[in-house]
């Protein structure tokens, strides 16, 4: 098949300890293979790995310039991976607690948290690939206190070698005041991933309840190329009222561009 251009990176690598672990990358993101479309830079700072090779703890600091210019920083991201006692999934790199802060400055502080996301997988099949898990979003208050937004249950089903489940199913709940309500239930089938595990082809059941009785909408999805943010490039989505994808509602294509490495999007063109 050919090939599909997503987007260029210059990587500067530096700070090697005694086991040729890298401690610092520079890398400049690039919209275009000619390297004159520049979308922003990430300084990344590896505090400390595990004994395969897998980061534990990590700093990443966006800018909008090329340089460490405090008032062009996009935000400041702190890192934890806890691999816990499976040997297994911490070879592959997968952790069994994952958490991720985001700051609006380089000092850390209650006044410059921006929000929290937590990972945590409960559930590893035989090869280390993760089966069900639990995700956490949080945002803080002007003390930063932290205020639940919303929770996840995710179960992967039949994950391949490479890792990348053939179905999902993802419980997305919203929380006010420590209250947990169901906003969806899905059913996710994955029929084909790129090199990089992005899913390419896929269809998704959303129901309002999880005994499956209240049907809202199925989705079959195409996209072609990711951002290394993994936001897509080009999409294609026909929304369907029926279960047995009979009756379209839409069908949209969807083209991102000028895509930020933390996922922001600056330009995005919806065709219907």
């Amino acid at each position: 098949s050919a090939l599909t251009f997503n987007n260029a990176q210059g990587i500067t690598n530096s700070s090697y300890d005694n086991h040729n672990r890298v401690g610092e990358s520079v890398i400049l993101n690039y919209s275009d293979s000619g390297l004159s479309q520049f979308t922003d830079m990430q300084d990344v700072h590896y505090t400390s790995y595990n004994k395969y090779r897998n980061v534990v703890d990590e700093a990443i600091d966006t800018y909008s310039s090329k340089d460490l210019n405090s008032a062009n920083l996009v935000d400041h991201k702190r890192i934890h991976n806890d691999y816990g006692s499976n040997d297994v999934a911490a070879r592959r790199g997968n952790a069994a607690l994952s958490t991720v802060t985001r700051y609006s400055s380089l000092t850390e502080g209650s006044d410059t948290l921006i929000d929290q996301t937590v990972t945590n997988t409960t559930s590893f099949d035989n090869l280390g690939n993760a089966l069900v898990q639990k995700q956490d979003k949080f945002i803080f208050d002007a003390k930063g206190n932290p205020i639940q937004t919303t929770h996840l249950d995710i179960t992967n089903s039949s994950p391949d070698a490479r890792g990348d489940a053939a179905s999902q199913t993802i419980d997305t709940y919203l929380v006010d005041n420590g209250v947990q309500t169901l906003q969806t239930h899905q059913l996710f089938s994955n029929r084909s991933f790129d090199a990089n595990h992005n899913v390419i082809n896929q269809s998704v059941l959303t129901y309002a309840d999880k005994d499956q009785t209240i049907f809202l909408d199925a989705q079959e999805v195409r996209t072609t190329g990711f951002y290394t943010s993994g936001v897509a490039i080009n999409q294609t989505i026909v929304t369907f009222s029926d279960s047995g994808m009979k009756t379209i509602l839409e069908a949209k294509t969807i083209a991102n561009s000028n895509v930020s490495s933390n996922g922001n999007i600056s330009d995005s063109t919806v065709t219907t």
